[in-house]
């Protein structure tokens, strides 16, 4: 059903012709074709018939016979030659501008002005719900993603009702008090839309907001506590090899000094016993 609507409605804006600045207002999809009429019922083709884009001359016609046609529509151009009317095929969104008719018999000038847009083939909503730091406010974030074209309108609704000021923008953020919401892409050829359904902030686990800094001083406590444990434990094991390397080297410093006098008499015993045998020997 929706499908449907969609092509009705594109076709009423297809075939809609409207007037700005005297020249006629039509919109084109991207890829189709779309007739840009002369608004008369016949010509004489005898004579000479013509369309310009802008300044360029995109297509010529004397006396029924093709004398021109530019080479960027070579192939996608069709003239009617009882009306005058262009048929422009495989269009393409750099064919936007405006076109004129000129013909002489009779002298005819008609003005068109085309719009070519992409046909919007998808539009997809994200929600994801979040909390204020304090716990006081609940938001739900929305994004809206568009599939097909990028001239588009955006324009968001809660509930079915239209939420102002926000307007055009892929992603807001919205107290979040509804329960259904909805963003509907749109341009002149084409209209999508998508909604998603947000649960209520209770359902996504609110938080007291003592419990975060009740929770956070007992971690810190117990993580406080096992550090001064374990910096106690170490020091503790520092202290006694300390201790017991300053005890060892105590005891064989000790043990030198008492051995020291005994080493110097034995010496100098036997420098005296040296002596002795030099003496006897020379004597």
């Amino acid at each position: 059903m929706q499908h449907i609507f969609l092509s009705i409605w594109t076709l009423t804006h297809l075939l809609q012709v409207s007037d700005v600045g005297g020249a006629s207002v039509l919109n084109g999809i991207v890829g189709e074709s779309i007739v840009l009429p002369t608004g008369v019922a016949e010509i004489d083709g005898s004579g000479l018939l013509q369309w310009t884009k802008g300044s360029t001359l995109i297509i010529q016609y004397v006396d029924r016979e093709k004398t021109h046609e530019d080479p960027a529509f070579t192939g996608r151009l069709t003239v009617n030659n009882k009306t005058g009317s262009l048929t422009i095929s495989h269009l393409r969104e750099d064919d936007s501008g405006e076109y004129v008719f000129n013909g002489d018999k009779p002298p005819l000038t008609i003005k068109i002005n085309l719009q070519v847009y992409e046909r919007i083939v998808s539009v997809q909503v994200n929600a994801q719900v979040s909390y204020s730091l304090d716990n006081s406010t609940c938001n739900v974030t929305l994004s809206c993603s568009v599939n097909g074209s990028s001239q588009v309108a955006l324009s968001w609704s809660r509930d079915g009702e239209r939420i102002p000021g926000v307007e055009d923008r892929q992603t807001v953020m919205l107290p979040h008090t509804g329960q259904i919401y909805s963003c509907t892409a749109s341009n002149p050829v084409s209209s999508q839309t998508d909604s998603v359904t947000v649960t209520p902030c209770q359902e996504h686990g609110s938080v007291p907001p003592a419990a975060p800094s009740a929770g956070l001083s007992v971690c810190l406590l117990k993580t406080v506590l096992f550090s001064v444990g374990l910096v106690a434990m170490v020091s503790a094991v520092i202290t006694v090899h300390v201790r017991g390397r300053c005890s060892r080297d105590e005891e064989t410093q000790n043990q030198n000094q008492n051995q020291s006098p005994k080493l110097r008499g034995a010496h100098r015993a036997n420098r005296g016993e040296k002596e002795r045998e030099i003496e006897e020997g020379s004597g």
